[in-house]
């Protein structure tokens, strides 16, 4: 019952975003990434993890650039083989990212994955959010693995648009629950992990 509501949940959320001109995309990841900065949820953050973003998903560049500019170490993930589990590497330059097979651009291979445990602010894309903090994700189960190893006290922290964010995600017992959600017009600190 909860995988047919989030297979329905996931075509209906798709469906929207592809309806998005490149402009109208460009233009409200622009606002995300306005409020996110402004809510004060980086600050401080020495340690970060983002996505590096595809099919109009909110642009996360400009905020990688501003922070390899503020000096901070910022962490990109590929897919290790055919998935689901993903490995994170430090990246400082954007244009060095090779587009995957799944057209999501990725680290290279070189260099030492990350762990998890040192992250203290995790970027999370999604289909879908709620206030509570759930997630709907792509489906196979990627960050949710990671979710679950971040240390205790790392931000996590999912971006989307305004017509992303649903009255409720259904939740899985394995899902993580996220402790804020940016969208163009709301940030929305839950503050609880567990969902509760």
């Amino acid at each position: 019952m909860i995988r047919e509501k989030k297979k329905a949940l996931r075509r209906e959320i798709r469906a929207m975003r592809q309806g998005l001109s490149e402009e109208s995309a460009r233009r409200m990841s622009a606002r995300v990434m306005a409020g996110l900065k402004e809510s004060g949820l980086l600050q401080g953050r020495r340690n970060v993890a983002l996505y590096a973003s595809a099919d109009l998903e909110v642009n996360t560049r400009p905020l990688f650039e501003d922070l390899i500019r503020e000096g901070v170490r910022v962490f990109l993930p590929r897919v290790r083989g055919k998935g689901p589990e993903l490995d994170f590497f430090r990246v400082s330059d954007w244009d060095g990212l090779i587009i995957s097979p799944l057209g999501i651009p990725e680290p290279g291979p070189e260099g030492e994955a990350a762990d998890y445990g040192e992250f203290d602010f995790v970027l999370v894309p999604g289909i879908a959010f709620d206030r509570r903090g759930g997630r709907l994700g792509y489906g196979m189960g990627c960050y949710d693995r990671v979710l679950e190893k971040t240390r205790p006290g790392a931000a996590l922290v999912g971006v989307g648009y305004d017509f992303q964010l649903v009255s409720e995600v259904p939740m899985d017992e394995h899902d993580v629950f996220l402790s804020a959600i940016v969208t163009e017009s709301k940030v929305l600190p839950s503050g609880d992990r567990s969902g509760g």
